[in-house]
């Protein structure tokens, strides 16, 4: 299927600047789109940020290194100007599979690091010292392989949604999400059940085949649900059959 952008533009960004902007969050990876900013939208986006010097930037880099087409690109190091009003987001749940550790970081301005760090230190105290030397194992130890078998992973994934009728996908960037669209199934029934919403269809789905997803609902997506491919590919194979299964059954 043709991919279809999942990112802001722009066009956009600057249809939607007001007096009241504050802040402009950047994701890319996206979640749960698995959209990522080229280098050239970054660029476009950056120029008009670079109009509106009082705006903050929150740039979202959590699935950094999962990227499958191209490469990563972050806002500042296109544009350095923009450097002192920005704040990336990053942590070690996600490309590290450490969400237990609950360790993250930021880097902002020094002004913006303080308040920031003043604000946790009285709100959940220092991560543990043993999470901090996990991190560190973590950058120094990561191994590319990894992203490599995410790729085919999402392949297999993805290809699988396609070959089932009624259910569009196109090929994520990044992340470990894919995000079909269930669109020809809203409207109909199963067993007796009419399928209002993408929330009915991901109810029903765990009621009858025991296949747990996240409705588009969550992300503003009513026509959408949201699958993971961070499991073995025996794992996406048994998916695939429940959700054909389950499938065929709505008329």
């Amino acid at each position: 299927m043709k991919k279809i952008k999942e990112c802001l533009t722009a066009e956009l960004l600057r249809e939607s600047i007001t007096q009241k902007t504050k802040a402009v969050v950047l994701t890319s990876p996206n979640n749960p789109t698995g959209s990522v900013y080229s280098e050239i939208e970054l660029k476009e986006i950056g120029e008009v940020l670079l109009e509106y010097p009082n705006i903050l930037i929150i740039s979202d880099e959590i699935y950094d290194k999962f990227v499958y087409e191209g490469s990563h690109f972050s806002l500042p190091s296109i544009f350095p100007d923009l450097l002192n009003r920005t704040i990336i987001t990053n942590g070690f749940s996600k490309v590290f599979s450490m969400p237990g550790w609950r360790l993250g970081y930021i880097a902002a301005p020094l002004d913006i690091a303080v308040a920031i760090s003043n604000f946790q230190s009285h709100a959940t105290g220092s991560p543990a010292t043993i999470s901090q030397y996990a991190g560190i194992a973590a950058i120094q130890n990561f191994d590319n392989k990894m992203v490599e078998e995410y790729k085919k992973r999402r392949d297999l994934l993805v290809n699988g949604l396609n070959e089932i009728g009624g259910i569009r996908c196109y090929m994520p960037e990044g992340a470990f999400y894919v995000f079909p669209n269930i669109s020809n199934f809203i409207g109909k029934k199963y067993k007796n059940v009419e399928i209002t919403s993408s929330d009915v269809f991901c109810s029903l789905l765990l009621e009858e085949q025991l296949l747990s997803v996240v409705p588009g609902e969550a992300f503003g997506e009513p026509n959408n649900i949201r699958l993971n491919f961070a499991v073995s590919n025996e794992l996406i194979h048994e998916s695939l059959n429940r959700l054909k299964n389950f499938t065929s059954l709505i008329d």
